[in-house]
């Protein structure tokens, strides 16, 4: 049963209504370190589902959801990314009487998403997005072809150091000052950056 509350802990808070006190603000970089996974990919759907805690034989409600790999940015990451998250959708919470935990995506099938993902919680296998909203980023293309990824917060001060960086110092106002503060941002600049700080851990 202790899994299960330190993750509720970590991730969620249900008594407050507001969507932006939930998580701890964290940055480009410090979600790249945080995250087990990193990924680009199409989504295929979701399923509300049950876990078993461990620690006591309770059924706790969850979301599997589904992914297509596209491209690998960190982690293992098989062709199709499938992992399970503690609570159920908003569509599936009014529907199936399930606890709604505030911030669980209703995705939208067929659209493309970079996504970062938690480590696998112990005795449940629960991941998350990595700062919930903050994690998940909806890829846009334009007519040329040039792609663009925007999270639940629109980008706000993404690269910007927001609290200390494992393993780097803080003496710079921006983990990356090349990119905007706020805003849609070119997928491939992203990944790269991604990428140069998945080498620095």
């Amino acid at each position: 049963m202790i899994h299960y509350f330190l993750l509720i802990f970590s991730f969620f808070t249900f008594i407050s209504n507001s969507y932006a006190t939930q998580v701890l603000p964290m940055d480009a970089r410090q979600m790249t370190y945080t995250a087990d996974l990193v990924a680009y990919g199409i989504f295929l759907g979701s399923e509300p589902t049950e876990v078993e805690d461990p620690d006591n034989g309770k059924k706790l409600p969850a979301t599997l959801y589904h992914f297509e790999k596209k491209e690998c940015l960190k982690g293992d990451c098989s062709a199709k990314i499938s992992f399970l998250q503690f609570g159920a959708t908003r569509r599936n919470a009014e529907g199936l009487k399930r606890l709604y935990v505030h911030g669980t995506p209703d995705l939208k099938v067929g659209k493309e998403y970079l996504i970062f993902l938690t480590p696998k919680a112990s005795g449940t296998g629960f991941r998350s997005f990595v700062g919930l909203g903050q994690g998940r980023f909806e890829v846009r293309q334009d007519a040329t072809g040039n792609k663009s990824v925007v999270n639940d917060f629109n980008n706000e001060d993404l690269f910007k150091v927001l609290s200390p960086a494992k393993g780097i110092g803080t003496g710079t106002k921006d983990v990356a000052p090349e990119m905007p503060g706020r805003g849609p941002v070119s997928y491939d600049q992203f990944k790269t950056l991604i990428q140069d700080w998945n080498k620095e851990k």
